[in-house]
């Protein structure tokens, strides 16, 4: 039985990992951390499921090369790169979802609560294709396409009262860190649409439990090698 891509799997995460090998460690310690928070076995699992995605797309986005020739390789390399950006977003939105069910005095942090605002504007813009906390809209938002396509289908409106609802929600990819970025709505300010990168929010994570308890602050951004 061929098992090429069985191996390029195996492969690419131990690549990741030999890249990253303190970050590597500082997800086994933040999921331990999340989990005692929680008090369940399995979101240790969880959270370094998510730790090994991290690893992978960080390898991702360090390769990114807007100035590479080979375009179709760099549309195809991104297309996976928000996927797994998607995927990731969701696996912490739930995480934090769960930890806000048993422990909400831990997100008396802003930080922390912040960030779980974030994951959950733009988990239910990612999955559901909707704004987040919609019911608090008091009329229909005028939606404008971005980047504009140049004729009527620039301008929509979202009704959130309407079963056939739907939102389309901004993506890019950085040009100089290769994060995926997305633009979701803030009901709280729906004038307001604030580019959230993944990378950022990732080492925004990591930085908050690894402080917790007084725990020394690290170095994310850049490969370790």
């Amino acid at each position: 039985m061929n098992q090429m891509i069985s191996t390029l799997i195996a492969l690419m995460h131990s690549q990741a990992a030999a890249k990253y090998p303190e970050l590597q460690k500082t997800w086994i310690t933040v999921s331990g951390r999340l989990a005692g928070q929680i008090s369940g076995g399995p979101f240790v699992f969880d959270a370094q499921q998510c730790g090994h995605i991290d690893l992978l797309i960080r390898c991702l986005e360090d390769e990114f090369d807007p100035q590479n020739p080979n375009v179709e390789l760099t549309m195809m390399v991104d297309t996976y790169k928000v996927m797994l950006s998607n995927i990731w977003i969701g696996a912490m939105y739930e995480i934090f979802r769960s930890l806000n069910q048993v422990n909400k005095e831990v997100f008396a942090s802003k930080e922390l609560s912040d960030i779980y605002r974030h994951l959950r504007m733009l988990r239910v813009s990612i999955e559901k294709h909707e704004i987040a906390r919609d019911h608090k809209l008091k009329e229909p938002l005028q939606l404008v396409a971005s980047p504009r396509n140049g004729d009527e289908t620039d301008f929509r409106e979202y009704d959130p009262k309407s079963p056939n609802k739907h939102y389309i929600l901004p993506t890019s990819v950085h040009l100089d860190t290769g994060s995926v970025g997305w633009a979701p709505i803030d009901v709280d300010d729906a004038q307001r649409q604030p580019w959230l990168y993944r990378r950022e929010i990732s080492d925004r994570i990591l930085c908050f439990w690894m402080n917790f308890n007084g725990i020394a602050r690290v170095e994310l951004s850049s490969s370790d090698d």
